[in-house]
């Protein structure tokens, strides 16, 4: 919570089953206890991040699967229970980039996802098929088919940067619908903390100046 109305009443209740998927064992409830319109600012809990909404009863099957720590809010109609990663093989359950157990979005009001750098929403039609990063997946509909495709060669596994897999989603017979991210906060954390330690290192030359080299590559 930023900010809130001053007759927006904030309680703690015993989260449940919800602590399973990534959620603390408690949540925060804010009700307005005021005759008129109450307002209330939340943010994520990590830098460089978006927001987006989503009603699960505008999807069809009612139901968002999303990966552990991604919802943020919603409202009191939004149950957040844990799930075994509906993946399609052994494979894709451990290198697909989702851990094995997920969360599950249901209910029939708003609730809030929140990611890292930029979202991006992908309509798949019957059959389709994406390949993504691994660590980019946020969420996807019930009936997605989750499994992951090998990169390529050894060469690709090994310089490409991408790993030996990739994340593979197929939609169903009704297509399907995924959001991506454009970094996670893991990716976000190393490299602060690689910038920082090389930050820390004295510049070379007279004075923390240029380098005398003649030819610099980057």
């Amino acid at each position: 919570m930023m900010y809130k109305h001053p007759d927006v009443k904030m309680s703690v209740k015993f989260a449940g089953w919800r602590a399973f998927s990534g959620e603390g064992l408690a949540k925060t409830m804010f009700e307005n206890k005021g005759e008129g319109d109450g307002y209330i600012g939340l943010t994520p809990n990590f830098p460089f991040a978006v927001v987006m909404t989503v009603d699960p009863a505008q999807i069809p099957g009612g139901q968002i699967n999303c990966k552990r720590g991604a919802f943020m809010a919603g409202d009191p109609t939004v149950k957040v229970m844990p799930k075994i990663l509906p993946a399609a093989s052994c494979a894709a359950c451990c290198c697909g980039g989702m851990p094995p157990i997920i969360q599950e979005i249901s209910g029939t009001g708003m609730a809030y996802l929140n990611a890292g750098g930029t979202m991006i929403k992908k309509d798949l039609a019957p059959g389709e098929e994406l390949i993504v990063d691994t660590d980019s997946v946020v969420a996807f509909t019930a009936g997605v088919k989750y499994d992951v495709r090998n990169v390529g060669s050894c060469l690709a596994c090994c310089c490409g940067g991408e790993g030996c897999y990739n994340t593979l989603l197929t939609g169903d017979a009704q297509g399907g619908s995924i959001w991506l991210q454009t970094i996670t906060y893991e990716k976000l954390a190393k490299k602060l903390v690689t910038d920082g330690s090389k930050s820390e290192k004295p510049a070379a030359g007279v004075g923390g100046g240029a380098t005398s080299a003649e030819v610099m590559i980057r």
